[in-house]
């Protein structure tokens, strides 16, 4: 019998519990916080990389990569020293792993601000072809161009972020010497149509 009345009493107290949560008030789940995809504004590197790890993070906010990426760059400016080349390689690294980058960009665009190595330069030398707009959609004075603006993101990179005039002025060496064998085999496959 004293089981009885404990099951009574149990069953009665969880129905009561039950009609009072249903009174007809529903339940409201807890809204999301809402997320901007907002670009960093710290003037320290190491802070600015922080946050846009925070942003990138969310789906949505991996369009505004390269957007991202050039703010970064004008935080290093303000600050420029050595140590900056790993910040960026390592956020790079980061980027590829997130899979926001392949392994393809992630190279070329450390490069061209932190090392003396041409992404511009075409991987496969076949200089006649890359002299001829008409083969290659190239042609030379566009690949000297493309030389010239990636020099000048060398600069940006090596002199005001990473503060490494000697880099960078190995970086605008190997640039002219290897545009003035641009220019000379290009002239020497033009002479040749003739």
């Amino acid at each position: 019998m004293k089981k009885l009345n404990m099951i009574s009493l149990i069953g009665i107290t969880s129905l009561a519990l039950l009609l009072g949560a249903c009174n007809g008030q529903a339940v409201k789940p807890t809204p999301k916080p809402s997320f901007a995809c907002t670009q960093p504004n710290s003037k320290n590197l190491n802070e600015a990389v922080a946050h846009a790890k925070g942003t990138l993070s969310y789906e949505k906010c991996t369009g505004m990569f390269f957007e991202i990426y050039d703010r970064l760059l004008m935080i290093a400016e303000g600050d420029p020293k050595v140590g900056n080349k790993k910040v960026f390689r390592d956020f790079l690294i980061w980027s590829k792993n997130e899979g926001i980058l392949s392994n393809k960009q992630m190279k070329q665009m450390y490069n061209q601000h932190f090392t003396t190595t041409f992404v511009t330069l075409p991987t496969k030398y076949k200089t006649c072809y890359y002299c001829s707009f008409s083969q290659s959609g190239m042609g030379e004075e566009k690949l000297l161009s493309n030389m010239d603006k990636e020099l000048s993101d060398k600069q940006r990179g090596m002199m005001s972020i990473m503060n490494n005039k000697n880099e960078y002025l190995q970086a605008s060496s190997i640039a002219n010497s290897v545009k003035l064998r641009i220019e000379a085999a290009c002239h020497a496959c033009n002479s040749d149509d003739m």
